[in-house]
């Protein structure tokens, strides 16, 4: 038997109709042909099938458990068939880490190359990754661009979230400004410029249990109405760099019961560091409902973020106070609730 070509003998895999071939071995063999004239079916849907199989035959049945399954293909016999190694005709995937070596599988035998004979000696394999945070730059985390927040072009710290303090300001000249979503960012090169990345940090997060407000006696009126404060504490990044980065998110919901028939405005606001008197402190949020003269109003939910400037972030704590207001007397209806977090850094 001729062991110098690899011979198939009536393939009927698809539109294939009993064709016989002779492939040689060793040699660069090239199927042409027009669409849907079985060339996928006769190099992959058969050689390539049939390969697979039977290299997983040489398998333990344990092993095959875990490896791809394959048919036999539509073919009355194959000879001197040997190991395959198929080339996907799809385009290559990837992303921004990519490279020839993740596409190629051999990443990680170059990584450990490169820990046994590079010089100076840096670590095991995993330090020669991008992917684990020993390995990858700890700027852009091995994209090799940073895309980072200009809140100072971005936000106006003195308005608050709900007087559009993040509309689109000018940004230093010579860097790219990309509006996404409302928010402004900046996009930088790494060899170009040094963006100073400093890590996110968790601060503080409080619950406000306010003790005053008894539910279904405690009215509501006119006069503002302490129902909600916290103090965030701050102290781990005053007087740092990180200072001029914190964030603070802030929620909560108020029950109200209403009179029948009556039509009623209900303002909610919250205040920073204010004296626990509406009024006292810098106003970040404001919400205002209409009541549509029903009873029973469901419960209030508030969603709102802070900015506060580094001198508020440099006294160690930051104090957010919850207010509630109605045209029309009211009763509070149930638990009110308040609570926030603070963060800081950029990345």
């Amino acid at each position: 038997m001729n062991q110098d070509f690899i011979e198939i003998i009536n393939a009927r895999e698809n539109n294939l109709k009993n064709i016989s071939i002779k492939i040689p071995k060793g040699k660069i063999t090239i199927f042409t042909g027009v669409s849907g004239s079985g060339k996928s079916s006769i190099v992959f849907d058969t050689i390539a099938q049939e390969a697979g199989r039977q290299l997983n035959e040489t398998y333990s049945s344990f092993v095959r458990l875990f490896l791809p399954r394959y048919s036999r293909p539509e073919a009355d016999e194959f000879r001197n068939r040997s190991t395959a190694i198929v080339v996907d005709q799809k385009r290559l995937g990837g992303n921004a880490r990519s490279t020839l070596g993740t596409i190629t599988d051999i990443n990680s035998l170059l990584r450990l190359l490169f820990s046994r004979f590079g010089q100076p000696h840096i670590g095991y394999s995993n330090a020669y990754s991008f992917n684990d945070p020993i390995g990858m730059c700890p700027k852009c985390e091995g994209i090799g661009k940073i895309i980072a927040l200009n809140a100072d072009a971005a936000l106006d710290k003195e308005k608050s979230l709900n007087e559009s303090a993040n509309t689109p300001a000018s940004v230093e000249a010579g860097v790219l400004a990309i509006p996404v979503q409302s928010e402004m960012f900046q996009q930088h090169n790494i060899s170009q410029k040094e963006v100073n990345c400093m890590p996110i940090v968790f601060l503080d997060e409080r619950i406000s249990i306010h003790s005053n407000i008894n539910t279904g006696t405690t009215l509501v009126d006119t006069t503002a109405l302490l129902i909600g404060d916290i103090g965030l504490q701050t102290f781990s990044v005053a007087n740092t760099p990180n200072a001029a980065d914190v964030r603070i998110a802030l929620a909560g919901t108020v029950n109200l019961l209403g009179e029948v028939e009556l039509f009623t405005t209900i303002t909610l606001t919250i205040e920073r560091n204010s004296t626990g008197i509406a009024g006292t402190g810098t106003l970040i949020y404001t919400e205002v409902y209409e009541t549509d003269g029903s009873d029973s109003l469901s419960p209030l939910s508030i969603t709102t973020g802070d900015f506060p400037p580094a001198v508020a972030v440099n006294a160690g704590q930051i104090r957010y106070s919850l207010f509630v207001s109605s045209t029309l007397e009211i009763t509070m209806n149930g638990p009110v609730g308040f609570n926030g977090s603070a963060v800081a850094g950029t990345t």
